[in-house]
């Protein structure tokens, strides 16, 4: 494809024909239109996929003679038998400990925030499940805690 072009370099003017040698890129393409936006109704639907259960292997070990073992008086340490005393708060969910709002001897109401956790970078609030009285704080400041773990006992 030739093309001409008028050049002027001071007080000339040329006149150019200048011949295109390689082929012209294409331009660049627009996306397929797919139409409108489709607007929900109602939420999606979980699919749930079933996992495969692998066997676990038995491993069969040959029983052990009993040993005789001394009697003791007391079958549970104290702070053990204190904690069976009290309703225990579990963690509903792995996180982080951000704050403790309660200490040891804190009467609480159902309801009262007693500690934070920030999970998926997300702050969820813990609240007593009944009132009560703070009887152990098992948790520290930035600890990180696993779905179940005890965090405090109530009595």
């Amino acid at each position: 494809m030739k093309r001409r072009f008028k050049i002027t370099i001071g007080e000339k003017t040329y006149e150019v024909e200048v011949e295109e040698t390689t082929t012209p890129e294409p331009e660049a393409v627009p996306p397929p239109y797919i139409g409108p936006p489709k607007i929900l109704t109602e939420p999606p639907k979980r699919i749930a996929t079933p996992r495969p259960v692998a066997p676990t292997p038995r491993r069969v070990e040959a029983p052990k003679p009993p040993t005789p073992q001394p009697q003791q008086t007391q079958t549970q340490p104290p702070e053990a038998a204190a904690a069976v005393v009290g309703e225990t708060v579990k963690a509903p969910l792995p996180g982080v400990v951000v704050s403790i709002n309660v200490k040891e001897g804190d009467r609480v109401k159902q309801g009262d925030t007693l500690l934070v956790l920030e999970s998926m970078k997300m702050e969820n609030s813990l609240a007593a499940p009944r009132s009560g009285v703070v009887k152990r704080v098992l948790v520290q400041l930035r600890a990180s805690v696993q779905h179940g773990d005890p965090l405090i006992i109530l009595e």
